[in-house]
């Protein structure tokens, strides 16, 4: 069995084919630009290098946010496409699920640049989420994880940002992995949601959803306005 993955919902975007019996294989693109000019022919590239199309898939697996919210309406339009067109199963990951996937210590917390000087994250335990999905300042996030007793594994595209304030403020319990694994996921959101497709946990083109921590900068801007006048 084997699926396609695919992850747009941050300013990285990939692609990999997993299988059953491992990676076949995965590109990853960080060059910021708009995911819809340069993600779909790299998709094509992926598939014929490994001498496949998407026909030859099992299903499609897609990051369901949080994240961009143009990022994730893209990932979930293209699924969708496939899913409906192929008629073939869709499987949905919450972003931060795949990323903390790319973890190796015992804790990782997954951050998400949220803007607003905030990010997306949770915290999970040898690969369980302990923490309910939430977006939080980098000092909320700090002073909840000095609870943690050993060390934590910081991924994400917030992590260059961030590096020197965790690393402060959490001393030696903080480790960050090489820059691949804090932005590039759709391998480990393959791995994930194969298992899924395997057990038959699946959505399709019409039931699959985005999943949103909070109201897009547009939504936002405008409940602040419509408070303003309301004064």
């Amino acid at each position: 069995m084997r699926i396609l993955a695919i992850d747009t919902a941050t300013k990285a975007a990939s692609a990999a084919i997993v299988a059953s019996d491992g990676i076949i294989g995965e590109i990853g693109l960080n060059i910021g630009k708009t995911h819809s000019q340069k993600f779909l022919p790299a998709v094509e590239q992926l598939l014929s290098l490994c001498d496949m199309t998407l026909a030859d898939m099992d299903g499609f697996a897609v990051t369901i946010g949080p994240g961009s919210f143009t990022g994730v309406r893209i990932g979930l339009a293209t699924a969708k496409a496939w899913g409906y067109g192929l008629d073939k199963p869709i499987v949905g990951i919450n972003t931060l699920d795949a990323l903390a996937g790319n973890g190796d210590c015992k804790y990782v917390c997954p951050i998400l640049d949220a803007r607003r000087n905030e990010f997306y994250c949770a915290l999970y335990e040898k690969g369980k989420r302990i923490w309910d999905y939430q977006a939080l300042s980098p000092v909320q996030l700090a002073e909840n994880l000095q609870a943690v007793d050993d060390v934590i594994e910081f991924v994400g595209d917030a992590v260059p940002s961030y590096r020197a304030f965790f690393a402060e403020t959490l001393g030696e319990k903080a480790y960050f992995p090489n820059s691949s694994r804090q932005v590039f996921m759709a391998a480990s959101l393959g791995e994930i949601a194969l298992q899924k497709l395997e057990q038959g946990d699946v959505s399709t083109a019409f039931t699959i959803q985005p999943f949103y921590l909070r109201a897009s900068e547009a939504e936002l801007k405008m409940q602040e306005k419509l408070k303003t006048q309301g004064k």
